[in-house]
């Protein structure tokens, strides 16, 4: 049967009064009643034979120690250099604590970057903006044309397709635009010449 009891240790008491008080239960029939597993089962008599009711509370699983924690004398000592040079980075400042002390086992200048963020003594850096993109264009229409065939694609019982497109450099206007069946000279010649008489001669065709 699941559990009923209000708390967690009042659960896993009376799971452990259970098997002490009927020693010919087993732990799996106890442990299917209380619809735990048997290593649950196990731990929680070995906490309780070990340590008590104190025992059967969840443990805090937390290190107590930071052993890869810099220490506060060498910290204090690079916040030091910073501030007595606020233009040393943390390699200038490494290379000076080598110098100085070459016995001692100091951080890496990577470390000593974090450890001069966390006393804010450098600026987090600032994700650049992008830079405006810049179009080599002409200044004015009609100064070049830009002439360019897409790629084919199948068309249903027709075959293949060759779009060309005819642009103006500066307005990006569509001066036309044709479906080839095949890419040739013939194809781009009848497409320019249907521009020519619309719009005229451009300066400089650019294919």
């Amino acid at each position: 049967m699941p559990w009923k009891v209000s708390t967690p240790v009042d659960e896993r008491l009376y799971f452990v009064q259970v098997l002490l008080h009927a020693p010919d239960r087993s732990l799996s029939s106890v442990c299917r009643e209380f619809d735990i597993s048997r290593t649950t089962g196990y731990k929680w008599i070995l906490r309780y034979q070990e340590g008590g009711l104190t025992a059967l509370y969840d443990q805090d699983h937390t290190p107590h120690s930071q052993p890869s924690r810099t220490p506060d004398q060498i910290e204090a000592q690079i916040c030091r250099l910073r501030r007595e040079n606020p233009t040393w980075g943390a390699r200038k400042i490494r290379h000076r604590l080598l110098l100085d002390d070459p016995a001692v086992n100091w951080p890496t200048w990577r470390t000593i970057h974090r450890i001069l963020l966390r006393h804010g003594l450098v600026d987090r850096p600032t994700q650049a903006e992008a830079p405006t993109p810049r179009r080599f264009e002409r200044a004015a229409p009609n100064e070049l044309w830009q002439m360019d065939v897409k790629g084919w694609f199948n068309i249903a019982r027709q075959g293949r397709c060759y779009p060309i497109t005819l642009l103006d450099d500066h307005s990006r206007f569509c001066l036309g635009i044709s479906a080839a069946p095949r890419e040739t000279k013939g194809a781009v010649w009848q497409l320019l010449e249907q521009a020519f008489r619309h719009y005229g001669l451009p300066q400089a065709p650019n294919g």
